[in-house]
């Protein structure tokens, strides 16, 4: 490799149809792919710390105002100063940003005369859409800082005008990727009534698989689906029929329901099935070998049912411990005469059966205030312990509501008030969460509504 290279374009692997872009590049100058599972600025540093003399660096990915997406990263106006050390070493006298709207507004225009201040380089960068034309966009660069970026004055871009000419895409991380199914678009077809799908998630090896379920009769029944695709997007016809399955896993009370993908490739889900305990509705825990099939061998038959109370339990979210055992957590109602609903968890072994040293016999109940106290998510912290996020419902009207647990059922203490979080969000009526992540410092994110 030439260390005194004079121009390099780093383009991300995430930009649509990359490959023809790097096909239209003109002559003389490195080309460097941004791999999508790296922090995208740590590579453009050690690229340009290894190179003197360097001209132009043309930056192509996805954009927004004062920020770029880099690989699994991105840099914004908001870490920049986080980055000063990489930026450092990003010793070139141009610099060419073409994600859209990166100069974009007053956030736009703060971030690109930081980047220059700190690079000392010329900056130039797209206050609109770059790309194809028919999608509103452009290829101008048309907001330049530095002392020999005149905006008059015409600039080199890295592309030929035939590959500007005929790419078909956008530099916006909201557009539809159209490489997925038919222009970013998938519909499927489960049955002729009531199809939907309620979660989903990404194997290892790039395919995707979608719980759902399907109306199969009146009163409302239920049957729980999994579907699974290619990374195209077209169904993957190695699982199940056709890449569907329809479990025989029946329901009427509801049809949500959560996945997870474990480690050895096997699907687990988690929701609701008719009782067959004298209740209403129980916890359901089920799993799937990689074809589809169900894993016989977990609880006899690839499916388990656990009563918490006496009446109607729902398991809304799964959560898959590094030792294997699984927890689900949702709500119950403790019987039909009591109108309150309350937190519950239930941990099992990786073979199914309840984990007795979880709460009482693999069970654990929270309440959290006097009418309906309900799990929408839960998590495992990298500590062991658990977080169970979802809402309360009291004197109607509803709040944000996190719970954190040990690793053995009991609250944790040093957390909120008795390991109890209840958040007000703007004194709204309804504020319900429905979802939660844990970042990789532990900190926890509640997203939901309010009106």
């Amino acid at each position: 490799m030439n260390n005194n290279t004079t121009n390099i374009l780093f383009i991300d692997s995430s930009v649509d149809n990359y490959d023809f872009l790097l096909e239209g590049v003109v002559v003389d100058i490195e080309k460097v792919v941004l791999d999508s599972k790296r922090d995208g600025i740590e590579q453009i540093t050690e690229v340009l710390a290894k190179r003197s003399g360097v001209e132009t660096v043309h930056i192509v990915s996805h954009g927004s105002p004062g920020c770029l997406y880099l690989g699994n990263s991105e840099l914004s106006l908001g870490n920049l100063e986080y980055y000063k050390q990489q930026l450092d070493n990003w010793c070139s006298n141009n610099f060419l940003l073409y994600g859209c709207n990166v100069a974009a507004g007053d956030a736009g225009e703060e971030f690109i005369e930081k980047l220059h201040r700190l690079t000392g380089a010329n900056i130039a960068a797209s206050k609109t859409k770059t790309g194809n034309a028919e999608l509103g966009a452009n290829w101008e660069l048309e907001v330049r800082v530095g002392k020999d970026f005149a905006v008059e004055k015409d600039i080199s871009l890295v592309f030929e005008q035939d590959t500007l000419a005929e790419y078909s895409g956008v530099f916006d991380p909201g557009d539809l990727d159209a490489t997925f199914g038919d222009g970013g678009k998938v519909i499927t077809a489960l049955s002729t009534d009531g199809d939907r799908a309620n979660d989903v998630a990404i194997q290892a090896d790039g395919k995707i698989v979608v719980l759902g379920s399907v109306n199969i009769g009146s009163n409302s029944e239920n049957q729980y689906t999994l579907t699974r695709y290619n990374v195209d997007g077209t169904l993957d016809t190695t699982f199940g029929d056709g890449g569907k399955v329809m479990t025989q896993i029946e329901h009427t009370f509801s049809s949500e329901g959560s996945l997870i993908i474990s480690p050895n490739g096997n699907i687990l889900i988690a929701g609701s099935v008719n009782s067959t305990t004298g209740g209403y509705v129980d916890f359901l825990l089920a799993q799937f070998n990689t074809d589809g099939t169900p894993t016989t061998s977990f609880g006899g038959n690839g499916v388990i049912t656990t009563a918490v109370g006496t009446w109607t339990d729902k398991a809304n979210s799964i959560a898959l411990q590094p030792d294997g055992k699984i927890i689900l957590g949702g709500a119950y109602y403790s019987n039909n005469g009591d109108p309150s609903q309350d937190f519950a968890l239930v941990r099992y072994n990786a073979d199914g059966s309840l984990d007795d040293s979880f709460g009482s016999g693999g069970k654990v109940t929270t309440e959290l205030g006097s009418d309906f106290d309900i799990i929408k998510s839960v998590a495992v912290l990298p500590d062991g312990k658990i977080v169970a996020g979802g809402y309360i419902q009291e004197n109607s009207s509803s709040k944000f509501a996190l719970v954190r647990y040990n690793s053995d059922g009991s609250l944790d203490n040093s957390f909120g008030d008795s390991g109890k979080v209840i958040t007000s969000i703007k004194n709204s009526p309804y504020e319900n969460a429905f979802t939660m992540a844990v970042q990789a410092d532990g900190k926890v994110i509640l997203a939901g509504t309010c009106w």
